[in-house]
């Protein structure tokens, strides 16, 4: 059974050490409970972004791997190269240093300052598992956070609308990836 651990508990890193010494795998719960209204607003925008009509969204058409940001519609990815384009969207952001501007939905003025908003709060709490990862490993403080202090993250939201077309052979919402 997979361990679920509250990650406000005092007993949280022994619990990880527990959790991935054994199963290798647990599920976090009040990880982010201080963001909540952030998240709830983040929510709202992103509910704005993929309800804009198709030609809109484009606009922000993905970049390609090496940037990895923009728009993607139905079908244009495939997770799985063999199968049939997957049926939803994405959008993908990172951090401000590498964001570009073109690729911001201006439709929605509030809906950039939230995204960098996001990245650092998921920037944040990450290095709060680093930190809690070093005691479990017993390194000293900061020996993670400060070898991914400069690492680069993309964020990414998904939408998967409603579909009413054929749906291919094999064709599927989103292919295996990791």
């Amino acid at each position: 059974m997979i361990p679920i651990i509250d990650f406000r508990d005092e007993k949280c890193v022994e619990k990880m050490r527990n959790a991935y010494t054994t199963c290798g795998f647990a599920v976090f719960t009040h990880v982010y409970d201080e963001w909540l209204s952030e998240f709830a607003d983040w929510k709202q925008l992103v509910d704005e972004f993929f309800l804009l009509p198709l030609d809109k969204k484009k606009q922000y058409a993905y970049s390609g791997v090496k940037e990895n940001i923009g728009y993607n519609w139905l079908e244009e990815e495939r997770l799985t190269p063999t199968m049939p384009g997957d049926l939803k969207e994405s959008y993908n952001w990172v951090s401000p240093d590498r964001m570009q501007e073109k690729y911001w939905p201006i439709e929605i003025p509030e809906f950039k300052l939230m995204a960098e908003k996001i990245e650092r709060i998921a920037r944040m709490l990450s290095y709060q598992f680093l930190y809690r990862f070093e005691k479990v490993l017993g390194l000293p403080k900061g020996k993670f956070v400060e070898n991914h202090i400069d690492g680069s993250s993309t964020m990414r939201i998904l939408h998967y609308p409603q579909y009413k077309g054929e749906i291919k052979k094999n064709q599927v919402r989103g292919g295996a990836h990791t």
